[in-house]
């Protein structure tokens, strides 16, 4: 990584955490068997995000059922 950011020997780094969706890629998102990059699986947000679209589809289909019902 040191590299990737063209930093010199011992620099000083002030690291943070940070969510996963503002990493960008780069050489890490290919190694690691713990890597969200690696395997989509491992993302801490993905089952919010499918379980968040499987909420939304099923509004969505609600309210087309009541439109059309109405006729």
């Amino acid at each position: 990584m040191r590299d990737y950011l063209g930093m010199p020997n011992m620099a000083t780094v002030h690291w943070r955490f940070i969510d996963f969706a503002r990493i960008p890629r780069g050489p890490w998102a290919y190694y690691g068997k713990n890597n969200p990059f690696v395997d989509p699986k491992l993302d801490p947000d993905l089952k919010a995000r499918q379980d968040y679209m499987v909420y939304l589809r099923k509004l969505r289909d609600e309210a087309y059922a009541r439109k059309n019902n109405r006729k």
